[in-house]
């Protein structure tokens, strides 16, 4: 019984990870400045031709740019690349620091 338990509860834990697009946005967000290529097999849909009807195929797409974005030019970053890389960096600052605020001391010092 408990193993049949602990088997559900993984499978439910960890199913998201098994869905195409949350691998492409995790590797997008922490893997997406490797230097090597992360490719992945995804399946995709198109319109048939002379049809209203779509079929899918798999395609072999690189999930990760290769290039950090310190390294590319000013005028070849999007704003919304921009913005996406500083506020995680934010974040992860937020999330180291908070922890040891004192609620009673205020967050000024932070």
């Amino acid at each position: 019984m408990w193993q049949q338990t602990r088997t559900a509860t993984a499978a439910k834990n960890y199913s998201e990870f098994l869905d195409q697009y949350r691998i492409q946005s995790l590797v997008k967000r922490y893997s997406d400045y490797i230097r090597f290529p992360i490719c992945m097999d995804m399946t995709k849909s198109r319109k048939k031709e002379d049809s209203d009807e779509y079929e899918d195929y798999i395609e072999n797409v690189t999930l990760n740019s290769m290039v950090p974005l310190w390294h590319k030019n000013k005028n070849e970053i999007s704003e919304e690349e921009y913005n996406s890389f500083y506020i995680g960096q934010v974040r992860r600052l937020y999330r180291s620091v908070v922890p040891y605020a004192r609620p009673e001391r205020g967050y000024d010092h932070l």
